[in-house]
């Protein structure tokens, strides 16, 4: 194997590595406050997003349409968010968090921040927002991959 399959395998383990450990991490439910792990992403983003419709949360969670949608209505059923026709394209639909919604993300906040906050203390001072800046560096690469994969294959993107 040459230096560069080496390279790339050992970054492929380290990537796993950190998946399965942030998956553990979450994996009890503690941090998402008894919702699944892809409802509490929805409603993340939708608080990040502050009012969004379907279409951008399926581009920005990278979630198939129907897993989104169902994901959506079980939030909806439970009162954390509301959605309504899109005024300018009536096709889409707008949600965003209804105040119980709001409350819930206060709570799913408070259980992330207590476990991060532990793993952020542990880190050496001097390296901690350089941590930061290259997760997100890689956050980003990993998505303009992704978005070049999907028009390599001629995935259409989200417009509905």
């Amino acid at each position: 194997m040459d230096k560069e399959t080496i390279g790339v395998r050992a970054f492929r383990r380290v990537l796993r590595l950190t998946a399965r450990a942030l998956t553990a991490g979450v994996r009890d439910d503690s941090a998402c406050c008894g919702i699944t792990m892809s409802q509490c992403h929805v409603l993340l983003e939708a608080d990040q997003a502050g009012f969004t419709t379907v279409a951008d949360l399926r581009n920005e969670l990278y979630m198939d349409k129907g897993a989104l949608s169902r994901t959506i209505d079980g939030l909806v059923n439970i009162g954390l968010m509301e959605r309504r026709e899109h005024a300018p394209d009536r096709r889409q639909q707008e949600v965003e968090l209804s105040s119980q919604g709001k409350a819930f993300v206060v709570d799913i906040h408070h259980a992330s921040d207590s476990h991060y906050t532990a793993v952020f203390d542990s880190l050496p001072r001097t390296i901690r927002s350089r941590i930061v800046e290259d997760l997100e560096a890689l956050a980003l690469v990993i998505r303009e991959t992704q978005i070049q994969e999907r028009e390599c294959y001629s995935l259409e993107p989200a417009n509905d």
